[in-house]
C-alpha cells in the first residue's frame, strides 16, 4: 500500500513526487507491505503508464523480461541494449529484439529521436514521390504516433498485403519506420 514505503528514501521520493503534482498508485490497499512477488504488479504498472521501457540486461526469466512483455502487450514502445551472446545478463535483451519485440537501443540519442521526442536533423526536407495513390493514402494516414498494421488497413481500407508492400517501398524511400509489433509512423 502507498502507506508502507521503504526503505526511508523511498518516503522523501514520494513526497517529491506529491510535491511536483504526481501521484502515487498501488495495486494494494494501505497496510499492505511490499514483498518480492508483488514486484512484478509494480512493474506492469510503470510499464502500462510509460511511453517506452528500456530494458539495459536481463535474463530470460527476470522481472525485466516480464515489464518488457508487459509493455509490449499494451502496445508501449520497447527499447533493449544488446550484450554479449555468452553472457546470462544478456539472453533476455537478445531475445527481445531477435523476436522484434525491442528496438536495439545504441544511444540515448537514437531513443529519443525514435520515440519523436528529438528530431532528426536531416538538413533538408523529406521530398517524396509516390508511385501511386495506395501508397500516398497510407503515408498520409501515418503520423508520429505508432500505428498499428490492422489500424492502417482499416483507415485505408486497402488490403494488408498491398500496405505491407507500399510500406516497404516508403522504408527504402527514407518516408516512414517499422516499429516493433508492425506499428508504423512517418519518418520526418
Amino acid at each position: 500500500g502507498i502507506d508502507k514505503l521503504g526503505p526511508a528514501e523511498s518516503r522523501a521520493n514520494a513526497d517529491k513526487i506529491i510535491e511536483t503534482g504526481g501521484a502515487l498508485i498501488s495495486n494494494y490497499f494501505c497496510g499492505i507491505s511490499a514483498i518480492p512477488p508483488f514486484f512484478l504488479h509494480r512493474n506492469r504498472i510503470i510499464a502500462g503508464i510509460s511511453k517506452a521501457t528500456l530494458v539495459v540486461e536481463c535474463g530470460y526469466k527476470s522481472g525485466a523480461m516480464n515489464t518488457a512483455r508487459n509493455a509490449f502487450d499494451e502496445f508501449r514502445e520497447v527499447f533493449a541494449i544488446p550484450g554479449n551472446i555468452t553472457s546470462e545478463k544478456s539472453v533476455g535483451t537478445n531475445i527481445l529484439i531477435k523476436q522484434n519485440k525491442a528496438a536495439l537501443a545504441l544511444s540515448p540519442k537514437s531513443i529519443l529521436e525514435d520515440l519523436g521526442i528529438l528530431s532528426i536533423d536531416k538538413g533538408e526536407q523529406l521530398n517524396i514521390s509516390f508511385s501511386d495513390e495506395n501508397e500516398k493514402n497510407i503515408f498520409t494516414s501515418l503520423s508520429l504516433e505508432p500505428m498499428h498494421i490492422d489500424e492502417i488497413s482499416e483507415k485505408t481500407e486497402l488490403d494488408i498485403s498491398i500496405i505491407l508492400v507500399k510500406l516497404l517501398e516508403l522504408e527504402f524511400k527514407g518516408a516512414v519506420k517499422q516499429l516493433p509489433g508492425k506499428f508504423y509512423i512517418q519518418n520526418r
